[in-house]
């Protein structure tokens, strides 16, 4: 599995992998190994593991990956931190509705 995604990413240079299955059938240690490796190569964004246990928490993907992304890359943080200069209410769009 490792190498079918592992391939996946290099040769179809893909931006985004979704992989779904039973619960304990180890995705998330399966892409939190590709995820490390992309980071290590300087290729990895961000990351944002959903739960079948918190399937309420999709308030926080784009928080998280906003986040993440500011991190990895300062075109990027420099883009956020403009557009929230412009515009200070999207802050408020942001937050998960159970910190609102």
């Amino acid at each position: 599995i490792l190498k079918s995604i592992r391939q996946v990413v290099d040769e179809r240079n893909q931006k985004n992998v979704w992989l779904h299955g039973f619960p304990g059938s180890s995705k998330t240690s399966i892409l939190f190994t590709i995820a490390e490796e992309l980071r290590a190569q300087g290729r990895l964004a961000g990351t944002f593991f959903f739960s079948h246990n918190n399937v309420d928490k999709t308030d926080y993907v784009v928080p998280t990956l906003t986040y993440q992304s500011a991190l990895a890359c300062l075109s990027v943080k420099s883009e956020i931190i403009r557009t929230i200069t412009d515009d200070p209410a999207l802050l408020s769009h942001l937050r998960p509705e159970s910190s609102k």
